[in-house]
Protein backbone atom coordinates (compact mmCIF):
# COMPACT_ATOMS: atom_id res chain seq x y z
CA UNK A 1 0.00 0.00 0.00
CA UNK A 2 2.78 2.42 1.14
CA UNK A 3 4.89 2.04 -2.56
CA UNK A 4 1.36 2.34 -4.41
CA UNK A 5 1.22 5.76 -2.87
CA UNK A 6 4.67 6.69 -3.32
CA UNK A 7 4.16 5.14 -7.05
CA UNK A 8 1.59 7.43 -7.48
CA UNK A 9 2.91 10.56 -6.19
CA UNK A 10 6.53 10.19 -8.18
CA UNK A 11 4.33 9.60 -11.35
CA UNK A 12 1.75 12.93 -10.68
CA UNK A 13 5.64 14.67 -9.82
CA UNK A 14 6.76 13.39 -13.01
CA UNK A 15 3.36 14.86 -15.30
CA UNK A 16 3.36 18.22 -13.08
CA UNK A 17 7.58 19.00 -14.14
CA UNK A 18 6.93 17.62 -17.84
CA UNK A 19 3.65 19.94 -18.24
CA UNK A 20 5.48 22.88 -16.43
CA UNK A 21 8.32 22.66 -19.25
CA UNK A 22 6.14 22.45 -21.85
CA UNK A 23 4.44 25.35 -20.58
CA UNK A 24 7.84 26.98 -19.73
CA UNK A 25 9.25 26.51 -23.63
CA UNK A 26 5.34 27.65 -25.12
CA UNK A 27 6.61 31.09 -23.40
CA UNK A 28 4.09 30.93 -20.49
CA UNK A 29 5.03 32.12 -17.08
CA UNK A 30 4.42 29.15 -14.57
CA UNK A 31 6.19 30.78 -11.41
CA UNK A 32 2.98 32.13 -10.51
CA UNK A 33 1.21 28.90 -10.88
CA UNK A 34 3.56 27.59 -8.91
CA UNK A 35 3.36 29.74 -6.18
CA UNK A 36 -0.13 29.59 -6.21
CA UNK A 37 -0.67 26.02 -5.83
CA UNK A 38 1.99 25.93 -3.14
CA UNK A 39 -0.07 28.73 -1.15
CA UNK A 40 -3.38 26.89 -1.32
CA UNK A 41 -1.56 23.42 -0.39
CA UNK A 42 -0.84 25.71 2.54
CA UNK A 43 -4.49 26.58 3.17
CA UNK A 44 -6.17 22.97 2.63
CA UNK A 45 -3.22 21.64 5.43
CA UNK A 46 -4.49 23.84 7.70
CA UNK A 47 -7.66 23.73 7.82
CA UNK A 48 -7.32 19.74 6.53
CA UNK A 49 -5.37 19.78 10.37
CA UNK A 50 -8.19 21.21 12.48
CA UNK A 51 -10.62 18.18 10.59
CA UNK A 52 -8.21 15.63 11.07
CA UNK A 53 -7.23 16.79 14.88
CA UNK A 54 -11.57 16.69 15.52
CA UNK A 55 -11.52 12.79 13.38
CA UNK A 56 -8.76 11.62 15.74
CA UNK A 57 -10.49 12.94 18.59
CA UNK A 58 -13.67 11.53 18.28
CA UNK A 59 -12.01 8.06 17.83
CA UNK A 60 -10.26 8.40 21.22
CA UNK A 61 -13.67 9.30 22.61
CA UNK A 62 -15.70 5.96 21.11
CA UNK A 63 -12.24 3.90 21.76
CA UNK A 64 -12.23 5.08 25.72
CA UNK A 65 -15.86 6.30 26.10
CA UNK A 66 -15.37 8.75 28.72
CA UNK A 67 -18.98 9.56 28.15
CA UNK A 68 -21.58 8.31 26.15
CA UNK A 69 -25.32 9.50 24.83
CA UNK A 70 -27.79 10.45 27.48
CA UNK A 71 -25.06 11.12 30.18
CA UNK A 72 -24.67 14.43 32.47
CA UNK A 73 -21.45 15.84 32.36
CA UNK A 74 -19.58 18.73 33.48
CA UNK A 75 -16.33 20.25 31.44
CA UNK A 76 -14.65 23.88 31.50
CA UNK A 77 -13.64 24.48 28.03
CA UNK A 78 -12.21 27.76 27.02
CA UNK A 79 -13.18 29.29 30.16
CA UNK A 80 -16.77 28.45 30.25
CA UNK A 81 -18.65 25.84 32.02
CA UNK A 82 -20.49 23.34 30.18
CA UNK A 83 -22.98 20.96 32.34
CA UNK A 84 -25.48 19.07 30.22
CA UNK A 85 -26.54 15.37 28.39
CA UNK A 86 -24.89 14.52 25.83
CA UNK A 87 -27.39 13.86 22.63
CA UNK A 88 -24.54 13.23 20.00
CA UNK A 89 -21.19 12.12 19.64
CA UNK A 90 -19.68 12.55 16.25
CA UNK A 91 -17.32 11.32 14.28
CA UNK A 92 -17.23 14.47 12.17
CA UNK A 93 -19.25 16.54 13.25
CA UNK A 94 -18.96 17.69 16.88
CA UNK A 95 -20.59 16.46 19.97
CA UNK A 96 -23.68 18.12 20.62
CA UNK A 97 -24.83 18.49 24.48
CA UNK A 98 -28.20 19.43 25.66
CA UNK A 99 -27.68 22.50 28.87
CA UNK A 100 -29.24 22.94 31.68
CA UNK A 101 -31.73 25.55 30.06
CA UNK A 102 -32.53 22.80 27.00
CA UNK A 103 -30.09 24.92 24.56
CA UNK A 104 -28.25 22.54 22.41
CA UNK A 105 -24.03 23.44 22.90
CA UNK A 106 -21.93 21.91 19.89
CA UNK A 107 -18.47 21.41 20.89
CA UNK A 108 -15.50 20.33 18.77
CA UNK A 109 -14.33 16.49 20.03
CA UNK A 110 -10.64 17.88 20.47
CA UNK A 111 -12.31 20.11 23.22
CA UNK A 112 -12.97 17.16 25.11
CA UNK A 113 -9.35 15.43 25.01
CA UNK A 114 -7.74 18.65 26.44
CA UNK A 115 -10.11 19.20 29.33
CA UNK A 116 -11.30 17.98 32.25
CA UNK A 117 -14.58 15.82 31.91
CA UNK A 118 -16.87 15.46 35.13
CA UNK A 119 -19.14 12.72 34.43
CA UNK A 120 -21.97 12.76 37.11
CA UNK A 121 -23.75 10.35 35.66
CA UNK A 122 -20.93 7.68 36.60
CA UNK A 123 -21.04 8.75 40.56
CA UNK A 124 -21.15 6.18 43.19
CA UNK A 125 -21.57 8.12 45.81
CA UNK A 126 -23.18 11.55 46.25
CA UNK A 127 -22.21 14.22 48.66
CA UNK A 128 -25.22 16.41 50.21
CA UNK A 129 -23.67 19.41 51.56
CA UNK A 130 -26.01 21.35 54.33
CA UNK A 131 -25.54 23.78 56.57
CA UNK A 132 -27.30 23.42 59.91
CA UNK A 133 -28.14 26.59 61.73
CA UNK A 134 -28.53 26.08 65.64
CA UNK A 135 -29.08 29.16 67.71
CA UNK A 136 -26.97 29.96 71.22
CA UNK A 137 -30.62 30.41 72.55
CA UNK A 138 -31.84 26.77 71.79
CA UNK A 139 -28.65 24.88 72.64
CA UNK A 140 -29.49 24.15 76.15
CA UNK A 141 -32.43 22.42 75.02
CA UNK A 142 -30.54 20.07 72.98
CA UNK A 143 -29.26 17.41 76.01
CA UNK A 144 -27.19 15.64 73.72
CA UNK A 145 -25.05 18.75 72.52
CA UNK A 146 -24.23 19.31 76.85
CA UNK A 147 -22.83 15.57 76.76
CA UNK A 148 -20.17 16.78 73.85
CA UNK A 149 -20.99 13.82 71.52
CA UNK A 150 -22.36 16.65 69.60
CA UNK A 151 -19.26 18.98 69.81
CA UNK A 152 -16.54 16.57 69.77
CA UNK A 153 -18.44 15.39 66.75
CA UNK A 154 -18.09 18.13 65.10
CA UNK A 155 -14.40 19.13 66.11
CA UNK A 156 -13.38 15.66 64.09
Amino acid sequence: MGLDFTMKAVYTGIWIAAVSLFMELLGVNTKKWITAGGFGTVLLTLAGREILTNFISSIMINASRPFVVNEWIATKIDGVEVIGVIEHVGMWSPTVIRGDDKEAIYIPNHKFTVSIVRNNSRRTHWRIKTYLAISHMDAGKISVWHSGAIYNDLKT
